[in-house]
């Protein structure tokens, strides 16, 4: 295979020391994003490294990264992958090919789309609630033994053990779930004069580093699309999430047409348990993400009281002045961004998904608007 084109491309997203790992080392330390928070560390040394030598660092490798191979509509990198996917013999030489295209992106889609680690740690949870339920069916105080006749302590031990697992585990969710929502914000769209929007910061590198990655995962999902192989699925496997769901605007500008995206999309197989489903009778087909519900996108905690804030602010409304307090709550890190069905299927129909799309941004709202619908959201 050749790869002439990719390695340099994927080695800026990969590589220890590269560009984005750089820029990631940066806003952990620097916004103390790190899975474990820490007391930032002010010796003169690190603070001279963080505030001045890494940032000079990734300006250098910022401006030598070749980004002309993925913007136009004919991409030397794409065509490339292409050749490259065609010399596959096999479909376990094509996957293992295919998921080399994501492993470049793991450690940048782990603090933005933290989808695979949060379903282990629900998985964990899940299991360790199985374990309290077997203990907590046992005599509290009676000693317990394993295969070697050593002593294990408790059942009551065991129960509390038990208890911390399932605390520890739920406070990690909650911290990958911060850190995926400070990076959004940091580096997003929802802020006139954050830093993301100034020329030459770190912030705004890893900005547009990130509508690169996203370019490239839309690419790709288009061309795996013509193949009959669906990108979605190759995430799941991998652990890797580039994109968190599929529209069919996200496709067709590179397929040719929005019935033709839709054709590909409709025609892939549909998965579940990791195998191919067998075709059960006919139902109306849908395209897009599976939304799940909105109130997993709630970020500020007690979810419940959140929610209910939200629809005393929201009901009865429409358009723009339901959707600031959506749009505001985004950036004041209350929820993450839910997609337009989501909104839709909470509130119901409180306009139409392109205009909810606009009004989402910030930056469509006077400043007064925006205290105003800070203080209301308060509670």
């Amino acid at each position: 295979m050749k790869k002439t084109i990719e390695k340099p491309f994927f080695e800026a997203f990969e590589a220890i020391g590269g560009l984005v790992d750089n820029c990631l080392s940066y806003m952990d330390e620097i916004y103390n994003l790190g899975i474990c928070p820490k007391e930032r560390d002010n010796s003169p040394q690190r603070a001279k490294y963080f505030n001045e030598v890494l940032p000079q660092k990734i300006r250098e490798q910022f401006e030598a990264f070749n980004d002309t191979v993925i913007l136009f509509q004919d991409s030397p990198l794409m065509e490339e992958i292409e050749a490259n996917l065609q010399e596959c013999t096999s479909q376990q030489s094509q996957e293992r090919y295919l998921f080399s295209l994501l492993k470049p992106f793991k450690a940048f889609a782990d603090k933005y789309t933290p989808i695979a680690t949060i379903a282990q740690l629900e998985q964990s949870i899940k299991e360790t609630q199985k374990n309290l339920a077997f203990w907590q069916a046992q005599p509290q105080d009676e000693i317990i033994y394993n295969d070697t006749g050593q002593s294990c302590g408790t059942p009551k031990e065991q129960v509390e053990a038990c208890y911390d697992t399932i605390k520890r585990r739920t406070q990690a969710i909650e911290r990958h779930k911060h850190i995926s929502n400070q990076y959004r914000i940091l580096t997003g769209r929802f802020d006139e004069g954050a830093k993301w929007t100034q020329k030459g910061t770190v912030e705004a590198c890893l900005s547009y580093l990130g509508s690169i990655a996203y370019k490239f995962a839309d690419r790709l999902d288009a061309l795996l699309l013509t193949y009959g192989i669906d990108l979605l699925r190759l995430q799941r496997d991998s652990g890797i999430y580039l994109k968190e769901y599929r529209h069919v605007t996200d496709v067709s500008y590179y397929i040719g047409s929005l019935e033709l995206a839709q054709k590909y999309i409709d025609a892939l197989p549909k998965y579940e348990g990791g195998k191919p489903q067998q075709k059960a009778k006919e139902k109306p087909k849908q395209s897009g993400r599976q939304s799940r519900p909105f109130k997993d996108e709630i970020i500020r905690q007690p979810t419940e009281e959140t929610l209910t804030l939200l629809h005393s602010l929201i009901d009865g409304k429409k358009g723009k002045n339901a959707i600031i307090y959506l749009a505001i709550a985004i950036a004041e890190g209350i929820i993450s961004r839910p997609t337009s069905t989501q909104i839709l299927q909470e509130f119901g129909d409180i306009g139409h998904k392109s205009l909810i799309c606009k009004y989402l941004d910030k930056r469509v709202y006077t400043k007064d608007e925006i205290i105003v619908t800070k203080e209301a959201l308060k509670g």
